[in-house]
């Protein structure tokens, strides 16, 4: 027997919805040879506008095919600190710098997947 796909509409799932993005992250860079750390960036984001968007498709009853993200309406704010080790011998950073205007202009996060 052939497998035809069922393409009807009650095999179709779509949601869309709107929200705001923040958090934070921790960037970090080691020395390849000694493990020592020599660069940490913190990074913060808060109230960036996002759109989200989802759509599944039920083919067969044994398979579903997935599509998600979301994406950036508008730029947010954030702000970045970093920190520098410079001297080998000392375990604390020895230079840091401030950046309070690091707006985030584009954010995006997209998700393909098969569930079987």
């Amino acid at each position: 027997s052939q497998l035809i796909p069922n393409i009807s509409p009650d095999s179709f799932t779509v949601a869309a919805s709107t929200g705001m993005l923040s958090g934070k992250s921790h960037e970090m860079l080691y020395d390849a040879e000694t493990g020592r750390k020599i660069s940490q960036l913190d990074w913060k984001i808060k109230n960036v506008a996002i759109l989200k968007g989802d759509i599944s498709w039920d083919p067969y009853s044994f398979l579903t095919l997935n599509a998600r993200g979301w994406t950036s309406l508008a730029s947010g704010s954030g702000n970045m600190d970093d920190y520098d080790w410079m001297n080998e011998n000392q375990s604390e950073w020895t230079d840091h710098s401030s950046h309070p205007a690091t707006n985030v202009n584009h954010a995006n996060e997209y998700d393909l997947n098969v569930k079987g």
